[in-house]
């Protein structure tokens, strides 16, 4: 086949990731073009709260004691000895250069938000000054691309740090309108906040330096010549093409969570309800398998619980709709089929007890799970951020007037539930959970509701009772191309291939299984 295109560096994916290499390697002097599958950009990194993990970043200012050595600390606080250092160094190194330069040749600026690490208190955490996002962005900055950005599932209004300062984790549409010059003023100035802001702020960018982009265009196969990745085969709207590019490839096409058999192989459990544009199939894997490239990593994957019932859509297919209130706010808990608690619900990666599995019969022993509230916590906050205290019930949330009612309409035991809930009621009152310890860690302060007498802890015990299935989502696979301090994919016998890149979550996470801070996974696409 001829070479229908002629470049020196393709990136095959519009996600921060691939924005991000594409920009440096334009900077860098080189041609660029961006290679999209689906026919909008942005990829996942616009449904995300657009944080940013940055240790030691120039927008700290040196006051608050951060240092790479801490930093490192943290990291191992969380995953043990790191079996490639190096990896981590880069990483810790390499993120506050990378903010900083985005300022300078972009229309992105940074500004500190108050976001606990996962395990605030371990050794080398820091309570505030690691994570990072950026300020709204006017979305014409996007140019020609504004309208081909992709939207999120939630509002883009505000910025994650007003998400929660303003107190739209207890009901977007009432904080908005507490807040009618902040939200008339971005919907008059056309300004977007969290992903949708960075993504924008990076398309601006890529534009404005000359990188070139083709929407619609799948890659099927990397084409090797003389020993190194030279290019890359696909279709578009002309049909198939060649793409020839003479300093390689760098793949940051995303997760695999819409490939089933892929999640089969891989996954410890099925991710039932993916929060990802439907394009995340795994391409970039499984073109880099095929060219003898390394994979790692590939049974992790960025979990979360998610709910079903609140009808949300990304490319005609229905998706996941994180369930975040119902973890940390007072009067509700989690529980599974056999009504008994199982963690700590407010904890960051709560979702990984979703994975737990039954030793005597291997089954999965939390799912399906329940979100347990009463009418306590209906008075005061909406059902996943979509439903208002004032809304009618809908007809799939799960309601009883009493917890053995609720209990066999859902499924659930109901003496264990109802032990549960005596237990969690004894403890609510005196605001100590003596099972999990809900409450006494700073992440789940940050999602609880500092108006409460104890934030993430309220009895659950006025009818009518509420019940609401939750199911295993995720917001990307972690697994992919096993690579290098720079980048470069790495061959099954560990030699570096030449031609080939890998970014994002089409590259192997250089962590481990837990989150260890929000804004880990879009530090990663951006280092």
């Amino acid at each position: 086949m001829a070479n229908t295109m002629q470049t020196d560096l393709a990136v095959i994916g519009s996600g921060a990731a691939g924005l991000a290499a594409a920009l440096a390697a334009r900077l860098a002097g080189l041609d660029v073009v961006v290679l999209e599958k689906s026919d909008l950009v942005g990829g996942t990194s616009t449904l995300s709260g657009g944080l940013v993990w940055a240790p030691c970043n120039h927008v700290q200012k040196g006051a608050y004691g951060d240092t790479e050595a801490s930093a490192f600390e943290y990291l191992k606080s969380c995953f043990g000895e790191p079996d490639e250092p190096d990896l981590w160094h880069a990483h810790i190194r390499t993120i506050p250069r990378v903010i900083e330069t985005l300022e300078s040749v972009s229309p992105l600026r940074f500004q500190l938000v108050r976001y606990p690490e996962s395990f605030a208190g371990r050794p080398g955490s820091l309570p505030f000054g690691r994570h990072v996002e950026v300020q709204p962005v006017r979305v014409a900055r996007a140019g020609a691309l504004a309208k081909r950005l992709r939207k999120p599932l939630r509002t883009s209004l505000v910025t994650l740090g007003e998400f929660y300062d303003l107190g739209f984790k207890f009901g977007p549409m009432r904080a908005a309108l507490r807040h009618p010059f902040l939200i008339g003023a971005r919907i008059a100035l056309g300004q977007a906040g969290m992903g949708l802001g960075l993504v924008t702020g990076l398309v601006a960018a890529c534009l404005r330096h000359g990188v070139r982009f083709r929407l619609g265009w799948r890659a099927r196969e990397l084409v090797r010549e003389g020993g190194r990745i030279a290019g890359v085969a696909g279709e578009g709207e002309a049909g198939v093409e060649r793409i020839a590019a003479s300093r390689g490839v760098v793949l940051a096409s995303g997760s695999f969570d819409w490939n089933k058999e892929m999640q089969s192989r891989h996954l410890s459990a099925p991710i039932a309800a993916p929060v990802v544009p439907s394009a995340m199939e795994g391409d970039g894997q499984r073109m880099a398998e095929a060219a003898g490239a390394a994979l790692g990593k590939m049974d992790l994957a960025w979990w979360l619980a998610v709910s079903l019932d609140v009808k949300k859509s990304l490319d005609d297919i229905q998706v996941g709709v994180p369930v975040y209130a119902e973890r940390g706010l007072p009067h509700a808990i989690i529980v599974n089929r056999r009504g008994r608690r199982f963690t700590n619900e407010a904890a960051h990666n709560m979702a990984m007890a979703l994975l737990a599995r039954d030793p005597a019969t291997g089954e999965l022993a939390n799912q399906p799970a329940y979100a347990v509230f009463d009418r306590q916590y209906r008075a005061r906050y909406d059902v996943l951020l979509a439903i208002k205290p004032s809304d009618p019930d809908p007809p799939w949330l799960i309601k009883a007037d009493s917890i053995e009612g609720l209990a066999a309409k859902a499924g659930i035991d109901p003496a264990g539930l109802a032990e549960t809930l005596a237990r969690f009621n004894r403890d609510a009152a005196d605001g100590k959970d003596t099972e999990f310890g809900r409450g006494s860690f700073a992440f789940d302060s940050h999602v609880g509701d500092p108006r409460a007498r104890f934030p993430n802890l309220g009895t659950v015990e006025r009818p009518p009772f509420f019940a609401l299935r939750l199911h295993l989502g995720g917001v990307g696979t972690k697994g992919g191309v096993r690579t290098s301090a720079r980048a470069q994919a790495l061959s099954t016998t560990g030699a570096v291939i030449p031609g080939l890149y890998a970014a994002g979550n089409a590259a192997a996470t250089w962590f481990g299984a837990p989150m260890a801070s929000g804004g880990i996974t879009l530090s990663q696409c951006l280092v």
